[in-house]
């Protein structure tokens, strides 16, 4: 008998845990649906993926110049390991992903890459006012990733204008 009960007990806590499972993925895919259409249709938001944060650096003046020239966009940084920036963009939480040249991109992802050539930038310490100077001389090679869609009009404008900038 208590082995029936038991029996009944666990099915009962599987149907119920299976009818809130089924309730929670209507309501994120609902969810996301409504984020992806406030993203659409709202503030102009760039959101940058780096692997290396020096790379951010290295960008910093044409980051700058690209803030001025469209005051109404606002830029935001980001910085992880290739699984995570790979994951947030493919989820759409990242407009583009700077990550290493030697980094192969997925078949699956279906996105433009390219390479840029960025000029390694002295970091300059906030407590002392040091300055460290990059290792290696010359050019850090990054791939850009990013998608080519109409919703990501802000990110197109963005590639052209580091086509101009640098040497992309």
């Amino acid at each position: 008998m208590q082995d029936l009960l038991l029996i009944v007990a666990v099915t009962a806590v599987f149907a119920f845990g299976w009818y809130l499972m089924g309730k929670l993925d209507a309501f994120l895919e609902s969810n996301r649906q409504d984020q992806i259409a406030l993203l659409s249709a709202g503030e102009n938001i760039l959101r940058i993926g780096f692997f290396d944060p020096l790379v951010a650096d290295s960008l910093s003046g044409a980051l700058e110049k690209y803030s001025r020239i469209y005051p109404s966009v606002s830029v935001s940084l980001f910085s992880g390991t290739e699984a995570e920036l790979m994951r947030e963009f493919c989820s759409h939480k990242l407009d583009m992903i700077f990550l290493p040249e030697n980094v192969s991109i997925p078949d699956k992802i279906h996105s433009q890459v390219d390479e840029i050539s960025l000029e390694h930038m002295p970091v300059v310490m906030q407590y002392g006012g040091l300055q460290i100077e990059p290792i290696t001389e010359g050019r850090i090679q990054q791939k850009v990733v990013w998608e080519e869609t109409e919703t990501t009009s802000e990110v197109n404008r963005f590639i052209q204008f580091l086509k101009a900038e640098t040497s992309i």
